[in-house]
């Protein structure tokens, strides 16, 4: 769906690309967002939890349970904006639970995998 919107006297051009809700994907003027409308109850966290720092689609996940990783590797890529990111281990430990899977949408702060000692 696309929009022509006028705010403050200015012209803004604005496109759904994608809608999941709670997750739409929109192109304002051609620069594109992620953004989430929900309020999403978040569990607690016991602290073993790797969480994603931006909000994005899970493009890659690049390593498996059981796996044994190191403080700063890669353990996923999410894709935002057309751009990648890593999601890194913080800390050292094997790789107990992957909580996602390729192709999820992911928002900021949610846990993607656990990690122990």
């Amino acid at each position: 769906m696309k929009f022509q919107v006028k705010v403050n006297n200015r012209d803004y051009s604005v496109e759904v690309l994608n809608a999941n809700p709670p997750i739409f994907e929109v192109s304002v003027n051609g620069k594109k967002a992620l953004i989430n409308i929900g309020e999403k109850k978040r569990k607690e966290l016991s602290g073993n939890e790797v969480v994603a720092e931006i909000s994005g689609t899970v493009a890659r996940i690049v390593v498996r349970e059981g796996q044994e990783v190191k403080e700063g590797e890669p353990i996923m890529i999410l894709e935002a904006m057309k751009m990648e990111n890593e999601v890194v281990s913080p800390k050292t430990g094997k790789i107990e639970k992957i909580l996602v899977k390729e192709g999820d949408k992911v928002n900021q702060g949610d846990a993607v995998a656990v990690i122990g000692s």
